[in-house]
């Protein structure tokens, strides 16, 4: 029992705390202390004090009882006063109040002996009693005449052990009294009851405690009283618990009144502090310890009284004096109760269930201990847990009812335990039915206990949170009860009909969660009280990890008990499955695919493999998703057929995988396609899985193939090591076993350990204890920190709410206005109109004639679909001459196709229809769903719409259209509207028919409806958008994955507030639609909007302080200029519906800053990230698309937004204005989108390409190069086909076509980062031999995209080595052997520049050509000798007079346009045989020199970017802040950066702003200058100040404008060229070389350019100081030579060089690389983004100079290395092992690039052999001043004209006498006199030139050595 429980706690204490007592050590008395009595309690209802014994005066009460009551109260006054005196003696009280204290005994002793009816009290009725009485009496005032006349005096032992034995007389004396009153009382039929007996005992036994305590202090018989004190203490405690929980023996009933037992835990708690100073008697004395008990004693005395009072005669306030924490205490004690119940009933299931269950028993033991407190302390109160006793009457009933079904409960609890050991499970059923209902009793009556405390609360305090406090601990306790009844229902057979406790339980918890959240007027803990919603953000956020927990126990506690069920309900199904013939079917079907695939199973498994997982364009986990592959193999077929089913079974099943073996042991199908499919599962076969779990599967289905096998749960492989169970059987034929059918069970009907399920519930009920004392508290305490992606999400969604309520107010104002409903009208009406319409033209005979005529001429158009696909969207889409959108304008494409012929004929009439209709399009199909026309020529033309066809829009509505018709020809089907993608993406209906040719279906005819008659439901819009909107209020206020709720407490008031305002907004909107309320809804949009941006905001610091990385600003903007749009929007159809012209200012005002907002999207604000307000450019292809989309659609939409801002005259509907408007808010909506879900959708690894590129130099193909390689890789990242989840990417450096730059960015770039998947780009000869043994030695594929050395050819010189450069060397030589036979040459000069560089080639060319029979002269010079240049043309005019004159030229573009020019210059006649080899720039005679050009092309890019405008405008403030006066700046900044650091200074000390840009800048502009090999890098103010420089000469930071201010400069080039800018800003300035003073007079020249801010206004000057090499183009120096000029010298030129293209039949075959394209397409697409840039729109990357012959080179190389890569995955390699490759991999790759490598490129077929891809040469001649192709060479070497071929006319032979023998060397020219084009650079300058570029050049051959060596350290 509960009595005997806490008796033997108690007991147990004191034995303790005595063990640890020692004896006192002497007595000091002391009389002299407290003269006062220390103050009593002030509880109201407290009892009288000690002196006067209460007056009970009950009418109900016997005389005799109330006697015997006097007297019980006597003797404990009597201790009172023993007590009061020894505490004098100890020093501890004063003797003022003895006195009066004796006498009050006295006077109630008088009552005693004489009667006071008035008190109802008896004279001593009997002698008996009389002598007892007067012995009590004569022995008082002998003990008070003792203790009187002691007082005063030093008392000394005597006295005291005089005073003990007259103590112990007297106390034998009150006992003797009252046994004659007792007995007395027994005469005449009154009793005392036990419970008043040992109430008022309490009384004496409080006093007579501590008077033994003194005694023993006192050092009066020590062992006695110590004995004594201890003895009382038992008694008291035994009294106590008699009293509170019952005696049996005693007859005392277990005490339920409130009062009393409220009055009883006083007593209690007093008694426990008296109790605990008890104990120091044995080790302290003295009047502290004596003033202490005197204290403790008096107040338990005064409770005890107050108690007795209660018993007697109940009446208190019950829940008056209960605080909050009492509230708590009291709820929770209770609470804890009822979860204990249900965790011991759960741990009960838990033993019964276990064979070894000593853990679960010792858990029993505890629970249930722990529950007897629990209920102990709330029926009772407990003022160690500080619980009170129930606030009232009825709670505490319940409690008792409560407090009887635990004593039941745990006796029979206990009794099963012990039976169980004994019994079988089936005969514990009855006791578990009887456990489990008891244990739901007990919840129940607690549940009601809870409530009534809650109500009892509330009653005290209106506002009491208890309901709040009830509902979260109850669903604590609901966490245990799932648990329970979750195991209930598993230790039956099924659990069918068992759930309904278990579902109540979580229905119950979910309810209680959601009402926690949202708040409620009725809890379902408490109907009667509300719930206010959580606002908490700690709170909130452990709640949602508390839903997500409990969603975790949830499904394992269904999977715990539901597994039974679900291997019952498989193997049924596996059993039917398997006696289905379609099974049967599909194996046989799937065995013939199998047998035919190929000759062996390695193969079909390599193959197969390669097909349904590699090559699936589906994502990892969805490879089911493909119906088949691509492939005329019978086992393509058998999958497309059967394997939807079988998908279907296992979506519906939730299978993990279905399987079908062949008796072999052959997977040959499976649904879910992992690394287990076609793999071999014989026991002795080769099969990596046959161990598995899977292959006992098939074997025992082999073994028994009549019954369902089990296979046990395991770890499964390539399940990637989860557990998996499988079930097979036999797949029966006529009854002959053939082949295996096998299920890989559903993760949930894995059956579940109780010990697996223990860690969840555990889990859960950790979050909600975390919850309950949140809420307990009303304020949680955390810190979150979220991850970017969460932080993402969430912006995501703050940042709509803008965008979602202009929207809405917009639809709100549509339907208000009627325009809606009119709309949708007119739409149906339409669609009758089009019905009828269709039926006519169906009808007409010419529909037929149209429709064949067009299918004859299709089939004959092209060998096959895919190529008339190609070569028809060519000829009427990309070629065709009209813009997008009036592509139906052209009647015929050019051709002699009977295509064409026919088209001409029908596609006006058809025009004419969709014109006078108003179709939005036009379109016949053949049966094979061929659109074999339509006439608006959309991206659907000529593409296929079979449902199984490979169509890309087969899917669409106008698939479902031609589907439809072929299934009903003779019908009008009408498909509804919806998204269109060849119509981007607007709706789209269909209306279509069958055509019928002499009663044969022929084909389809459908039309496209009318724009006009597009639905515009706002109803269903506006519903969508405020859904959207409670969504995202929903989610992030209380968490619902991925939504995170709010992460601080600002950002939840923020949060809430707003939530608020919208949800009298949703009111709105779902109201009627009226003119007041939409007034209403607008009015409320500057609210809403500040309250938005305010949570924004405040969300974006939070998310910046713990992701910076995030481009949350950006994100930002990004919704703002949508909410702007929408916003643009609305008001136009407010303006529009009359009564808000006050808008139309604000509409300008949006318009400025939706652009301003645009362009910071595209070109960011920054050059690299610092700040949170920092916007990065954009970069990404399609970021950039989507803004070109956004762009277009806006400046679609803007007239119109200008036109009604202005209130000009609108001519478009509103319906068009809506309509155009909402292209507008789709395009900047998915804008939106992709800024706002970087983290999530930019998650496809990058595979990075090493790509050095010829940027710059003497050949300087790199920018075509870059071009072409960004536009197919963007293509290929876009389609992701080839590799689906990755970015290819180029990372580019400039080699400068330099081979020691080209080998230090390998090195540099491997040492830095190893995970280069290849090496692509190089172009130049001499940088591809350093680099290619550099890629050997580091396991780095190569691939050149140029590089046409005939060296490279030899495979084992360059065994690493492919290009796609084109070897000329050949073909040149047989295209001059064959034009000296046509032109009878004999002489022939080779001329070359760099004679160290082509001395090599210049002896075997010799040698070549005069093998062919030439006398041959070769004859070089350097390009910057041009005096040298000019006297070898001077030498051969004068050897040449009367001979032919052929010139092989060898060298750079430069050199090979100042050889023309000294032709010119040196008086040679025209007609000169210029002959050459290679790719050039287009046009290159007519262009600048490179080095020019480049750094022309480089001040544009620079001043057209936003770094430099932000760097520049970054310098100018701080310039203007640095010091009061400009003079001042000046000084004090040449000061301190003009030193002898120059560009090495970084910064100067100082706080000022300068000096932090300067570090932000300097380091960016001076790599510039060192790249780009300037002298200097300026920056002017448009005052003239040179407010930076990188070099930091004398000029820095002086003035160059003309005038008074003007610095000592402002006269020299430098400030030529500022002023020239100045005056001429949007033009490039040249100043040619002159000395500049301060680079030491060394001759200087300049470019300068304007610099324009953002909104195009000038803010200063760019200027660069070029490099010492520097020179001006020939044409620039030399007046002769104009490119007019140049163009005429050169005409007849001759040039051998690879075509760069297919022959003209194969320019429109599809390119494998890049759907929908084929080489004519894809190179008119490249040829146009030269012009415009790619990434599009940005201008400064813009080719103005392609080389046009190898821009196809990087673009099937870039298809290259993606093949490649492909071919390395499907080989089952990972990307780490691609990155990072071994020897085997590596070996791999470079095979494949020389042996597989085949598809169809833009340049040709792409395969290769050796390292060599074979190409076909063109020979190209300069006849009129253009490049003409004259000559085609084929791969085998053979030369046919073109047309005429070469124009001889122009070849000239000079008139004059024949010249004598030639010379060897033609008048020494390098004899010749030099002429300088400028002066010669001082000596000082070129030593300080010499030494500044010395420098630079050490610093980077250092550190490439550096690189080199920890990059061979790594790899060695």
């Amino acid at each position: 029992m509960m009595s005997s429980w806490c008796s033997a706690a108690k007991a147990l204490l004191t034995i303790w705390i005595l063990c640890a007592s020692a004896a006192p050590t002497g007595l000091n008395v002391n009389h002299a202390l407290y003269t006062t009595r220390q103050a009593l309690p002030s509880d109201a209802d407290t009892a009288d004090t000690p002196e006067t014994p209460r007056q009970l005066g009950s009418a109900t009460l016997s005389p005799i009882l109330i006697t015997l009551h006097v007297i019980e109260v006597l003797k404990a006054d009597f201790g009172f006063v023993t007590k009061e005196f020894l505490c004098i003696a100890m020093g501890g009280h004063g003797a003022n109040m003895f006195a009066s204290d004796t006498a009050s005994v006295e006077a109630g002793l008088n009552d005693v002996q004489f009667g006071d009816p008035s008190k109802n009290i008896i004279a001593p009725p009997t002698n008996a009693t009389s002598i007892a009485v007067d012995l009590l009496v004569s022995e008082t005032a002998a003990y008070h005449a003792l203790l009187t006349n002691s007082l005063g005096t030093s008392i000394s032992m005597s006295t005291l052990e005089a005073m003990d034995a007259s103590y112990t007389r007297l106390v034998d004396a009150y006992d003797q009294a009252l046994r004659q009153y007792e007995a007395y009382g027994a005469m005449q039929g009154v009793t005392e009851s036990k419970l008043e007996n040992y109430a008022y005992r309490l009384q004496s036994y409080t006093e007579r405690i501590v008077v033994k305590a003194f005694f023993y202090a006192l050092n009066v018989g020590q062992s006695y009283y110590y004995t004594e004190m201890i003895l009382f203490q038992k008694r008291f405690t035994s009294l106590i618990e008699s009293i509170t929980w019952g005696d049996v023996v005693a007859g005392i009933h277990d005490l339920t009144n409130v009062c009393a037992l409220q009055a009883m835990l006083k007593v209690s708690e007093a008694w426990f502090q008296l109790e605990a100073e008890l104990q120091e008697v044995t080790t302290t004395g003295g009047s502290v310890l004596s003033k202490k008990l005197m204290t403790s004693s008096n107040k338990l005395r005064d409770y005890v009284k107050a108690m007795n009072a209660q018993i007697e005669q109940p009446a208190c306030q019950p829940a008056s004096g209960m605080d909050d924490a009492s509230w708590k205490n009291g709820l929770t004690e209770c609470n804890l109760f009822e979860r204990l119940v249900a965790k011991a009933s759960r741990v009960y299931l838990e033993v019964l269930t276990k064979t070894d269950s000593s853990l679960e028993q010792l858990m029993l033991t505890q629970a249930i201990t722990d529950a007897a407190a629990a209920i102990g302390n709330s029926y009772k109160g407990s003022h160690l847990q500080k619980v009170p006793v129930a606030p009232s009457q009825e709670i505490v009933d319940q409690l008792k009812i409560a407090y009887d079904a635990w004593m039941l409960f745990q006796s029979d609890l206990i009794r099963s335990v012990r039976a169980h050991s004994e019994a079988a499970m089936s005969q514990n059923l009855a006791s578990i039915q009887k456990i489990t209902y008891q244990s739901s009793a007990l919840k129940n009556i607690m549940a009601e206990v809870g409530r009534l405390y809650v109500l009892a609360a509330r009653s005290a305090d209106s506002s009491s949170r208890a309901a709040v406090w009830q509902s979260a601990q109850q669903n604590l306790g609901l966490l245990q009860n799932m648990a329970k009844e979750a195991l209930l229902i598993n230790s039956a057979d099924s659990a069918v009909g068992r759930t309904g406790p278990y579902l109540a339980a979580t229905a119950a918890f979910e309810r209680t969660h959601w009402e926690l959240l949202r708040g409620t007027s009725s809890s379902y803990a408490v109907p009667e009280a509300p719930l206010s919603r959580t606002t908490d953000a700690c709170t909130l956020t452990t709640m949602a990890t508390m839903l997500v927990d409990y969603q975790a126990l949830k499904t394992i506690l269904i999977q715990m008990y539901g597994s039974k069920d679900f291997l019952t309900s498989h193997k049924g199904f596996i059993a039917a499955e398997a006696a289905s013939p379609v099974l049967v079917d599909a194996f046989v079907a799937f065995k013939r695919g199998w047998d035919e695939f190929r000759p062996t199973d390695e193969l079909r498994l390599q193959d197969l493999q390669i097909a349904y997982i590699y090559a699936n364009p589906n994502a990892l986990g969805s490879k089911d998703n493909l119906d088949f592959a691509q492939g005329a193999e019978f086992y393509h077929q058998a999958h497309k057929q059967f394997h939807p089913t079988y998908r279907a079974i296992l979506y519906e099943r939730n299978y993990y995988d279905i399987f079908i073996f062949d008796l072999q042991g052959n997977l040959i199908y499976s649904v879910y396609k992992e690394l287990d499919y076609a793999t071999n599962f014989l026991a002795n076969g080769p099969g990596q899985w046959k161990d598995s779990g899977l292959g006992e599967a098939f074997r025992a289905a082999v073994d028994n193939p009549d019954i369902i096998n089990i296979i046990d749960w395991k770890p499964y492989g390539p399940s990637y090591g989860a557990l998996a169970s499988f079930l097979s059987t036999g797949i029966k034929k006529d009854g002959e076993l053939v082949g295996v059918f096998c299920t890989q069970m559903p993760p949930e009907s894995k059956p579940v350990e109780i010990s697996e399920m223990q860690p969840v519930l555990t889990k859960a009920e950790e979050t909600m204890t975390t919850a309950v004392d949140f809420y307990m508290k009303g304020y949680g305490t955390c810190t979150t920190v979220l991850d970017q992606t969460s932080w993402e999400i969430m912006m995501e969604n703050y940042n709509s709410v803008d965008y979602l309520l202009y929207q809405a107010q917009m639809e709100f104002a549509l339907l208000t206005h009627g325009y809606s409903q009119t709309w949708l009208n007119n739409s149906a009406m339409g669609l009758e109109e089009h019905k009828g319409f269709l039926v006519i033209e169906a009808g007409k005979p010419a529909l037929a004639d149209a429709l064949w005529s067009f299918k004859q001429a299709w089939d004959a158009y092209r060998a096959t679909d895919a190529e008339r696909l190609l070569s028809l969207q060519i000829a009427y889409i990309l070629l065709n001459p009209f813009p997008t959108g009036e592509k139906d304008k052209l009647d015929r494409a050019s051709g002699p196709e009977q295509y064409h012929l026919v088209h001409k004929q029908y596609h006006p009439t058809y025009r004419d229809i969709l014109y006078a209709r108003n179709y939005y399009d036009i379109f016949f199909f053949d049966l094979g769903g061929n659109l074999i026309y339509s006439v608006y020529k959309e991206l659907d033309y000529a593409t296929n719409f079979l449902a199984d066809g490979p169509g890309e829009w087969k899917d669409s509505g106008l698939g479902k259209a031609f589907r439809a018709a072929v299934a009903n020809p003779d019908g009008i089907n009408i498909i509804d509207w919806e998204p269109y993608g060849p119509s981007y993406g607007a709706l789209a209906s269909f209306l279509s028919t069958g055509v019928r040719r002499a009663g044969e279906l022929i084909g389809v005819f459908c039309t496209q409806l009318p724009p006009e008659f597009t639905p515009r439901n706002s109803s269903a819009r506006l519903e969508t958008g405020t859904q959207a909107m409670n969504k995202i209020f929903e989610d992030y206020k209380f968490g619902g994955l991925p939504a995170h709720p709010p992460p601080s407490e600002p950002i939840s008031w923020k949060l809430f507030n707003l939530s608020d305002i919208w949800t009298g907004l949703g009111a709105d909107f779902a109201g009627p639609a009226t003119l007041d309320v939409l007034n209403r809804v607008v009015a409320k949009s500057a609210d809403f909007a500040s309250y938005a941006e305010a949570l924004s905001t405040a969300t974006q610091d939070m998310a910046y302080a713990q992701v910076p990385a995030l481009p949350g600003y950006k994100m930002s903007m990004a919704a703002a200029n949508l909410a702007l749009l929408q916003k643009i929007q609305r008001n136009l159809v407010l303006i529009y519906s009359g009564g808000y012209d006050g808008f139309r200012s604000s509409l300008l005002t949006d318009i400025t800053f939706f652009e301003k907002n645009q362009a910071l999207l595209r070109d960011g604000n920054m050059n690299r990230r610092l700040a949170q307000s920092d916007i990065a450019r954009t970069e990404s292809f399609e970021g950039l698309t989507m803004l070109d989309v956004a762009d277009s659609a806006w400046a679609a939409m803007k007239p119109i937004v200008e036109n009604i801002a202005v209130g000009a005259t609108v001519t478009e509907t509103l319906k068009s204005i809506v309509e155009l408007s909402d292209d507008a808010v789709e395009a900047m909506q998915k804008v939106q989108t992709f800024f706002s879900s970087t983290t999530r959708t930019t998650t496809m690894l990058a595979l990075e390409l090493l790509a050095p590129m010829p940027m710059t130099g003497s050949w300087a193909a790199g920018t075509t190069f870059r071009l072409a390689a960004r536009l197919a890789e963007g293509i290929i990242n876009q389609d992701q086909l080839l590799l689906p989840g990755y970015r290819l990417q180029h990372v580019i450096f400039d080699d400068k076509c330099d081979e020691s730059v080209g080998s230090d960015i390998v090195v540099s770039a491997m040492a830095e980062k190893d995970t280069y998947v290849g090496i692509g780009g190089m172009g130049c000869d001499r940088v591809c031999r350093p680099i290619s043994s550099l890629a050997t030695s580091l396991r780095l594929p190569f691939l050149s995209y140029e590089c046409p050395s005939p060296d490279f050819s030899d495979t084992l010189g360059y065994p690493a080595l492919a290009r796609m450069g084109t070897v000329t060397k050949t073909p040149m030589l047989t295209t001059v052997e064959t034009l000296k036979g046509l032109n009878g040459w004999t002489k022939l000069f080779i001329v070359s520049g760099d004679p160290a560089f082509y001395q090599v080639q210049v002896e075997q060319y010799t040698q070549d050509f005069q093998a062919m029979g030439f006398g041959v002269e070769s004859l070089s010079a350097y390009e910057s000798r041009w005096n040298d240049i000019k006297g070898i043309m001077a030498s051969i005019k004068g050897r040449t007079k009367g001979l032919e004159r052929v010139l092989f030229v060898l060298g750079s573009e430069t050199f090979y346009r100042k050889l023309v020019c000294a032709s010119i210059t040196e008086g040679l006649q025209k007609g000169i045989v210029w002959i050459s080899e290679g790719t050039w720039r287009s046009q290159w005679w007519k262009k600048t020199d490179l080095l020019t050009s480049a750094h022309r092309q480089w001040l544009r890019e620079d001043v057209g970017g936003l770094q430099l405008k932000q760097a520049f405008a970054d310098f100018k403030a701080a310039w203007d802040s640095f010091r009061p006066t400009v003079e001042a700046t000046r000084q004090d900044l040449f000061d301190l950066y003009v030193t002898d650091q120059k560009d090495e200074l970084a910064y100067a000390d100082g706080d000022e702003r300068y000096h932090g840009v300067h570090a932000k800048y300097h380091p960016i502009y001076r790599q510039k200058l060192y790249d780009r090999a300037y002298y200097d890098i300026f920056f002017f103010d448009l005052e003239g100040d040179l407010i930076y420089s990188v070099f930091k000469e004398t000029d820095y930071a002086t003035n160059f404008a003309a005038g008074a201010s003007a610095g000592a400069w402002s006269d020299s080039g430098l400030g030529e060229a500022f002023r020239g800018a100045l005056a001429n800003p949007d033009n490039l300035t040249y100043i040619d070389w002159s000395p500049y003073g301060p680079s030491a007079y060394a001759d200087a020249a300049f470019f300068s350019t304007g610099l324009r801010d953002e909104d195009g206004l000038l803010i200063g000057v760019y200027a660069i100081q070029l490099p010492p090499e520097y020179e001006r183009s020939i044409e620039d120096t030399v007046e002769e030579c104009s490119f007019e000029t140049i163009t005429e010298a050169f005409q007849g030129a001759i040039n051998v060089a690879g075509l760069g293209r297919p022959v003209e039949e194969n320019m429109e075959k599809p390119l494998p690389c890049f759907k929908g394209y084929s080489p004519r397409s894809l190179l008119s697409l490249l040829d146009l983004r030269f012009e415009t840039g790619y990434p599009v729109g940005d201008p400064t990357l813009r080719v103005e100079d392609p080389y046009f012959d190898v821009k196809a080179n990087a673009v099937d190389g870039t298809c290259a290395f993606a093949f490649g890569l492909q071919y390395l995955m499907r080989q089952g390699h990972t990307v780490q092992q691609i990155q990072r490759r071994d020897s085997d991999v590596y070996q791999k790759f470079t095979n494949f690039f020389r042996t597989d490598m085949n598809f169809q490129g833009a340049s040709g077929l792409v395969k290769f052999e050796g390292n060599d891809k074979k190409n076909l040469l063109m020979v190209q001649q300069i006849q009129n001043g253009q490049n003409v192709e004259v000559g085609l060479i084929s791969e085998n070497g053979t030369l046919g004209w073109i047309g005429n071929g070469t124009d001889n006319t122009v070849w000239q032979v000079p008139q004059g006498s024949l010249p004598g023998r030639l010379e060897t060397n033609i008048d020494k020219p390098n004899e010749v006199q030099k002429r300088q084009i400028r002066p010669e650079i001082p000596k000082t300058s070129q030593s300080i030139i010499q030494q500044k570029r010395l420098y630079s050049d050490y610093k980077s051959i250092q550190k490439s050595r550096k690189k080199m060596e920890d990059v061979l350290n790594m790899k060695a």
